[in-house]
Formats: C-alpha cells, structure tokens, sequence
C-alpha cells in the first residue's frame, strides 16, 4: 500500500460529506447554454457541488421552485451519466424541501410539472427527455449537508405519486444501480398553445 493511499484511507476516516455552493445566477447573467438563459428569467438557481467522500462528487444545478421547494437538475446523458453536451436528456437529481423555508400546502410535485413545462415553453428548446431516479434518498448520507426536512416517503409511494401526479413511466435505460430510470412525458410546446398548458396544470 502506497503512502497516498494510507494517507487517503485516514482521511475518509474522518470526512463528512459537505456541500459547496456556486454564484446565483439572475435574468441577464451571461449564458453559454440558450436552456438554462431561458431556465433563468424564471427560476434562480445555483451549482451545487456535493461532495459525498474523498472518491464522490455530485455537481448539479438547484433550482429555486419558490416557497422552499428545491429541485437539483442538470442535462445528463443516461447511457454516459456524463453531462449531455447538446441538452437533449434533461435529469431530475434531487426533488427536497428546504426546512427553513418551505410553506406547508404547497405540492412540489406540481410545481416541478411548472418547471418542466417552462422549459417546453422554449423556443426552439434542444430538450427531448426529462427523466429521473424514482427512489427514496433515505439511506443516503451524504445528503445530510442539505438544509431538507428529513421525511422520506418510500420509494413504493414516490412511484405512485410520479405515476399519478407527472403520468411518468419506466424507459429501457438503467442507471448506476441497475434499476430502470423513469420519464416525464415531453412534447416541446410553441405558440400559444403553452399558455394554455400551464393554465391546465395550476388549475
């Protein structure tokens, strides 16, 4: 065993996951990406690096769903798991309530339907697929640096819910743990026909 290993097996001994926080972004900032300037004149939303142990690190975007409702979201590539270069697969990470702000009442499932349905809202938007992990985050520890409130549905009724609430459904793509990703269903919307969508999911 090598020094650098010794050194990096004492060192996981006494790590804790923790959180590091990018700059927020606001409407006029300067965009690489056309998807996430258009994302912006709705929604703040700010890197998130998530740094699980020594070996994992999760980056994604949070998305500021209003009313203490945060979703991390990035355009990932599902066969790769690597960031999708041309925003054509648009992955859901993480759906948590922030516990200092979040307003009981409020169903963040719909309000993640408004989100996506923004982003079909784009003109020209180069999303195809919005797909997600529909399990619970329980077990995972390395979320606890997160400010959520730490009530976990089961992965049995997160399904249901999905099913009912996003009539989102299995594709043939697994992820890393072998199990199946899910999907939105998404149809790029243009015209006057969006206004009219998003009226139909508040209502």
């Amino acid at each position: 065993m090598t020094t650098q290993s010794i050194l990096k097996r004492e060192f996981a001994k006494h790590f804790k996951p923790l959180t590091l926080l990018g700059v927020e972004s606001v409407p006029d900032s300067k965009f690489k990406s056309k998807l996430m300037k258009h994302i912006a004149q709705r929604y703040n939303f700010t890197p998130r690096k998530l740094i699980a142990d020594v070996d994992h690190q999760i980056t994604n975007f949070e998305f500021d769903l209003k009313d203490g409702i945060k979703l991390l979201a990035m355009p990932m590539n599902p066969h790769t798991r690597e960031v999708s270069e041309d925003e054509s697969w648009f992955y859901l990470s993480l759906l948590y309530l922030d516990r200092n702000q979040y307003r009981k009442k409020i169903n963040p499932f719909k309000r993640v339907l408004e989100f996506v349905s923004w982003i079909k809202e784009m003109d020209e938007s180069p999303v195809h697929h919005v797909f997600f992990r529909p399990y619970s985050i329980e077990d995972q520890s390395h979320l606890d640096d997160l400010p959520m409130i730490r009530k976990f549905p089961s992965t049995e009724r997160l399904k249901k819910a999905y099913q009912r609430v996003w009539n989102a459904r299995e594709i043939d793509i697994l992820d890393v743990e072998g199990q199946k990703y899910w999907e939105i269903p998404f149809k790029p919307l243009t015209g006057s026909a969006s206004s009219t969508a998003l009226l139909a999911i508040e209502g």
